[in-house]
């Protein structure tokens, strides 16, 4: 998984990678479980490379709860 405009580079607290976990008791910022992008960009990318064609049935998005 990869993300552009990383909140803290190098930080692995808000990397790309925990948003595809399925940790999700502790949606915080500083919980380790939520991908944080820069404040200074308005948008931010992320993708994952599944490494062949799949069929995806749905996507669940989380919100930080803070």
């Amino acid at each position: 998984m990869q993300t552009t405009y990383l909140y803290n580079p190098g930080d692995t607290t808000f990397d790309a990678s925990n948003a595809v976990d399925g940790r999700k008791t502790d949606l915080s910022a500083f919980g380790g479980q939520c991908a944080i992008s820069s404040n200074y960009q308005r948008s931010a990318t992320w993708w994952v490379n599944l490494g062949s064609i799949q069929s995806i049935h749905h996507i669940t998005i989380y919100f930080r709860t803070d």
